[in-house]
Order: C-alpha cells, then sequence, then structure tokens
C-alpha cells in the first residue's frame, strides 16, 4: 500500500516547454449536467481546465452550457437535444462520439441524472467510446442498474470514481461493508473488471488495475460539499489527456483536490466552504507544486 504523501507528485507533472500549444495538452469531451444539475456541468469542466487540458470540450444541454459559459467562456460548447425531463436525451450519442473523434478521455456522469434516456446514452457512450472514459455520480448508478459487466466493453482502462454508496451498489453490498474495507474493496473490483477505482470518502483509496493501492489518508471536512465529487471527477479527467498516464492522472487529481480544499478551509472555514471555493484554490496548489 503507497501513502500517496509520500508519491513524488512534483515528478507526475511535466515541465511545460516554452513552446508549446493547447493541442500539446489533449482534448477532453465532457458529457455532464442536465436541467435540474446545471453546475455539475460548471465544475467539473472548469476544473478540467484549471487542471491544464488543452481544450475542453461540454456536451450538454443548453440550461447547463449557460451556467458554465458564464463561469468560464474558455470551452468549446456542443449543445444537444434535452428532453422533457431536461436531461441528454438518448438520440445525442452518436453526435458525442463524432464529434469527440480527437479527443483522447471523456467525462460522463456529474449531474446527468438517471432517466430512461440517460441511461441509454450512457450505454452507448460506454460501448462506442474508443479512449479513455471517466465515469462520476450517476454514470456510474446507472451502471449498477445495467450491470457491472458493462465495464469489461470498455476499449482502454476506464476510471471510477464512487463514493460509498455508490460502491455499494457497483457491489451490491452495504455502505458499512465497504467503508470497513475500503482498500480490499477497490482493489477486488479493479482487479475484476480492469479498472482504476478512485473510492471516496474521509479518506480516498484508489487502486490500478493490478491492484497496486495508493491511499490518502488526510481528512477535510471542507471538502464534505456538494460539487466537490465534480471538481475532482474534472480534474482527473483533465489530467488525463495531458499524456499523464490513467492511474497517476488519478493520484495527482486526488493530491491537488485535497491540497485545494484545505487552502479553502483556511480561507472559509470548513463550515463555509464550497465547491466553487476548491475549484478557485487549484492553480495555488499548483504554483504551490512549481507548475
Amino acid at each position: 500500500m503507497n501513502d500517496i504523501l509520500n508519491v513524488n507528485i512534483q515528478k507526475m507533472l511535466p515541465i511545460r516547454a516554452a513552446s508549446s500549444h493547447k493541442g500539446t495538452y489533449g482534448r477532453l469531451t465532457c458529457v455532464v449536467g442536465s436541467s435540474h444539475y446545471r453546475g455539475a456541468a460548471a465544475l467539473s469542466t472548469v476544473s478540467a481546465l484549471r487542471s491544464g487540458a488543452g481544450i475542453v470540450r461540454l456536451a450538454s444541454v443548453e440550461p447547463a452550457i449557460a451556467v458554465a459559459a458564464g463561469m468560464d467562456p474558455s470551452m468549446i460548447f456542443l449543445p444537444l437535444e434535452m428532453t422533457e425531463g431536461g436531461s441528454i436525451g438518448m438520440h445525442n450519442w452518436e453526435e458525442i462520439v463524432s464529434a469527440s473523434h480527437d479527443s483522447k478521455s471523456m467525462l460522463i456522469g456529474s449531474g446527468i441524472g438517471q432517466d430512461n434516456d440517460t441511461k441509454i446514452l450512457v450505454k452507448e457512450l460506454v460501448e462506442k467510446f474508443e479512449k479513455t472514459l471517466i465515469l462520476d455520480a450517476d454514470a456510474l448508478n446507472i451502471i449498477s442498474g445495467l450491470g457491472v459487466d458493462i465495464l469489461k466493453k470498455c476499449m482502454m482502462t476506464p476510471i471510477i470514481t464512487p463514493h460509498i454508496g455508490e460502491m455499494a451498489s457497483l457491489t451490491e453490498t452495504t455502505a458499512e461493508a465497504v467503508s470497513e474495507n475500503m482498500e480490499e474493496c477497490a482493489k477486488t473490483f479493479s482487479m475484476a473488471y480492469s479498472c482504476i477505482t478512485v473510492l471516496k470518502s474521509s479518506k480516498t483509496v484508489i487502486s490500478d488495475k493490478t491492484g497496486e493501492i495508493f491511499v490518502l489518508d488526510s481528512p477535510n471536512p471542507a471538502l464534505a460539499t456538494a460539487g466537490s465529487g465534480d471538481v475532482l471527477a474534472g480534474l482527473i479527467a483533465g489530467l488525463s489527456v495531458q499524456g499523464i498516464s490513467p492511474t497517476d492522472s488519478a493520484i495527482l487529481g486526488v493530491y491537488i483536490h485535497s491540497e485545494a480544499g484545505k487552502r479553502a478551509a483556511k480561507k472559509y472555514s470548513t463550515y463555509s466552504t464550497t465547491a466553487k471555493d476548491i475549484l478557485s484554490e487549484i492553480p495555488e496548489v499548483f504554483l504551490q507544486l512549481g507548475r
């Protein structure tokens, strides 16, 4: 078992060449958000931009795009057909895959909801997208319903980011059972489904598909706030398109997110810190790392 605080984080982050351009740092597509969860789309995509991803595309419904554009207009927008319930329509999957042919990774799940259209959309994207998938939040709840064997259809090693309750659903057990042995749960799941698992609680456990474990046990109640997980998912996804391995992207994302949370707590307290506050501290963590 590896303690992330003892890992050489700086070594994982390449120093950027002065001659580089936006294409050097990869393209990411984010299939996130809905009319009910507009903020999730904004937090995850802006976090991906703050991670250093060269180009971030938000594929979502217009209400979510409007919020994200208001927070940061730097991303590309792909407006999609919206269902009566306010989610991304299932018929959009072909357009998403086509538009994402140049993306190295795709983030799916933050704030997308769980209606029937969304379930079909997630199934099609998991089976059809040919690069790295980062699966978060409702995408994981949908996969639990579809059957976790669908993860074996991913064409490249996926990264999943469940909290304790989502992991309990994926493994058909209880939250208490997952909490009692997070390391073994993450390891067993990763090895069974050839994925990288980022299991979140007051500590975070990462397992790669070989079963190697990395742990960050640095509890911070400031991170226990709505949208915090969206920021983490965006960070990991954004790092994954920059030539950084999926496992290192997960480790870096977890570390940077934790450090940003600590900085936010010092400014706003553990009571008043919001996900946007965590997001705003990400650049300071990169400066702290000399990048």
